[in-house]
């Protein structure tokens, strides 16, 4: 995105904030409509076994990717599972996140649904 210039990346940025609220919306309404058990990707992240335990306590399914080729990502070799989003994050300017978190901060209940908020990136703890 780099070769976009400045006003090209903020255009790139917003839209795919507003991508994000659009399919976040529809996300929300089914997983609440069908009664799905949600979490978070850092909620994953902190703690993939609890979340893999409390899946299968759920739906009284086992999951073990070995033996499930639905559940092999790719063909990546196995990693520890690690929170990227502050270095994500790290790589916007301050007025980029600015812009993202304008969109977003008009669909205040949207994100809380999903345990985010949007504000945390200014002040650094999001």
């Amino acid at each position: 995105m780099e070769q976009l210039g400045e006003a090209g990346r903020l255009l790139k940025l917003k839209k795919c904030a507003l991508n994000w609220v659009k399919r976040s919306y529809v996300i929300r309404e089914y997983t609440t409509a069908q009664s799905i058990m949600t979490f978070s990707y850092e909620q994953f992240c902190d703690s993939p076994q609890s979340l893999k335990t409390l899946f299968e306590e759920a739906t009284g399914e086992k999951i073990n990717p070995e033996k499930d080729p639905l559940l092999k990502i790719k063909d990546y070799p196995r990693a520890r599972i690690e929170n990227k989003n502050k270095q994500q994050v790290s790589r916007l300017s301050q007025t980029e996140i600015e812009v993202i978190v304008e969109i977003l901060r008009r669909h205040s209940a949207l994100t809380s649904f999903f345990g985010y908020t949007p504000e945390s990136w200014l002040l650094g703890t999001g």
